[in-house]
């Protein structure tokens, strides 16, 4: 037996004893006594239970719940996740690929792919067109669609320093999504752009000419 369980039983010994005695000493004594007394007990009990029972009822519960001896099989997306932080772009890109064909409708994967492309692999041209062939594969809603165009322009401007392009984008985005909190932020960036002084900021094309 442990050091540590002969004390606790000793302690209660101790408690139980002090119990008793003081039982024995109200037991006889006016009701008024016999109140504090219980009451006395009553808080004690709840202070015992709030500081040992329930944490240790806690901790079973979780050991119940998260130790059952399982092996929690990873998913494609935390198996990517892991290979992007050890450098294994390629493996990364064919789970979320696989996630891709899984779900075509969550926008996630593909964004993940072309930000492996553009940071990890410093290929931002081809983080474009993941983007771009994304965009044009399938039908996405309103805002995975508005997401994946405005991180064209977010790469085309910050990567590539290619405003014109960027602006293209932003304007295609104004076109498609007339009075719109999408239309509004595209001409916030694009007023950004003209008031930075880049004159390709300031070269307008036709929205149709963008994908």
């Amino acid at each position: 037996m442990s050091s540590s369980l002969i004390l606790r039983a000793g302690m209660l010994g101790l408690v139980v004893i002090a119990v008793l005695a003081g039982w024995n000493e109200v037991k006889d004594a006016n009701d008024g006594l016999k109140l504090i007394f219980f009451i006395t007990i009553g808080v004690g009990l709840g202070l015992w239970a709030v500081k040992v029972l329930l944490p240790r009822l806690g901790d079973a519960l979780g050991t119940m719940v998260y130790s059952s001896g399982e092996e929690i099989e990873p998913d494609d997306r935390q198996r990517a996740a892991a290979k992007v932080a050890q450098g294994n772009f390629k493996g990364a890109i064919r789970d979320y690929e696989r996630l891709i064909e899984s779900d075509p409708e969550d926008p996630i994967p593909l964004s993940e792919i072309a930000r492996i492309h553009n940071h990890f692999l410093h290929d931002p041209e081809a983080a474009i067109r993941v983007l771009e062939c994304g965009l044009t594969e399938r039908s996405w809603p309103v805002d995975a669609a508005v997401f994946f165009r405005f991180r064209i322009v977010d790469i085309l401007s910050d990567d590539l320093h290619d405003d014109s392009r960027a602006r293209q984008v932003l304007e295609k985005i104004i076109h498609d999504f007339p009075d719109t909190r999408h239309s509004v932020k595209a001409r916030h960036r694009i007023n950004q752009m003209s008031q930075s002084g880049n004159p390709g900021a300031r070269n307008s094309t036709n929205p149709g000419d963008v994908t």
